[in-house]
């Protein structure tokens, strides 16, 4: 009974040691790619490292629409800064 009982931690303590190398041998070919990503195209390497600080891209302006759903007229980017200035 101790046996049967003491197996199956031990299959179960193996099953878990085999599932957390997956995931190390996932992050450690994951480095390697980078790596050898690195030594083949070093330009590409430095723009895929901007384009990940960088953020996401702002928002497309809309082809169909009017310019005035995008940009301020004049009067109207004048009248912003003055309150801006105003209100501080």
């Amino acid at each position: 009974m101790t046996g049967a009982i003491l197996a199956g931690l031990l299959v179960g303590l193996v099953a878990f040691v085999l599932l957390d190398r997956r995931a190390e041998r996932r992050q450690f070919l994951a480095a390697i790619d980078r790596l050898c990503m690195r030594i083949q195209a070093p330009q590409r390497a430095a723009i895929e490292a901007v384009n990940d600080v960088a953020g996401p891209s702002p928002v497309a302006v809309n082809p169909e629409g009017s310019d005035e759903e995008f940009w301020e007229s004049r009067e109207a980017l004048a009248n912003r800064l003055m309150a801006e200035e105003i209100h501080g």
